[in-house]
């Protein structure tokens, strides 16, 4: 059997589109932030990244981008939590829960 990634894998199976593999692979291999990936991914333009970072300056409580992007309504959680999971400190939790994901999924059928 021939070796093969497992987000490949997971396009062969229709989880991902190969245009989501791809651009995963591709914010992956670089070490960004998450308003850079917000802009990557067309969630946010430049202005509003300013509005983001405008609020997270602006805050006592330390609030995070992702946040603040949240809380002014710019992106929803599951955007957020999508660029959370595809950056390359968090790679291996993204790729670990759609595992267990589809696993689950096999397991109930």
């Amino acid at each position: 059997m021939k070796s093969q990634r497992f987000g490949q894998y997971l396009v062969d199976k229709g989880v991902i589109s190969n245009e989501a593999h791809e651009k995963a692979l591709a914010i992956q291999s670089k070490n960004r932030l998450l308003g850079e990936i917000a802009i990557e991914m067309n969630y946010l333009d430049e202005k509003k990244i300013r509005q983001v970072t405008e609020m997270v300056n602006k805050s006592k409580n330390n609030l995070k981008f992702g946040e603040a992007a949240v809380s002014l309504g710019l992106i929803n959680s599951n955007q957020l939590r999508f660029m959370l999971e595809i950056r390359p400190v968090e790679k291996w939790r993204y790729w670990l829960r759609t595992a267990l994901s589809i696993t689950k999924r096999c397991f109930r059928s």
